[in-house]
């Protein structure tokens, strides 16, 4: 019986590999960055969204009126809520201190869009197909739900 050599096959990490742009493993260690940095990005957001509707509207800060001050307290207030998600972040939906600030919280993000995003998710529902009547509570809902997540997100990524 003859012995053959066995060839080692190389391991596939060492293998050769074809021409790649980006390699999975250090875009794998990117995530963490992009993940903080979109938490971030959304977390202005918010606080855009505060300022928007307690400056007076869409429509004051068209005109370059709006009320600073108001606004200022808005993303006071804001931060405050931001930072009762933080503390309160562990123990999520079973606290009422962290259900009650990501409701104001939406609700502060939700209402500063509303202006803009409304009207808009109407009439793209309609064409859409979405019946008439239902397509402004829908498209109210979704900005509702998207609000919610522009809250909930950065607290999520942002807090270990």
């Amino acid at each position: 019986m003859a012995v053959k050599a066995r060839e080692e096959q190389p391991d596939r990490e060492e293998a050769p590999r074809r021409a790649a742009l980006f390699s999975r493993r250090r875009l794998a260690r990117q995530q963490t960055g992009f993940e903080q940095f979109v938490a971030w990005l959304l977390l202005i957001i918010s606080f855009v969204g505060s300022a928007l509707l307690d400056g007076g509207g869409v429509d004051a800060w068209v005109r370059w009126q709006p009320n600073l001050w108001i606004a200022g307290a808005a993303l006071a207030l804001q931060g405050v809520l931001t930072y009762v998600q933080w503390i309160y972040a562990e123990q999520g939906r079973q606290s009422w201190q962290y259900l009650l600030a990501v409701l104001v919280s939406s609700a502060l993000t939700a209402g500063g869009y509303w202006q803009l995003a409304h009207p808009w998710g109407v009439q793209l529902l309609a064409r859409w197909q979405v019946p008439s009547a239902n397509a402004p509570y829908v498209a109210g809902g979704l900005i509702i739900l998207t609000a919610l997540l522009i809250d909930i997100f950065p607290e999520q990524t942002l807090t270990a």
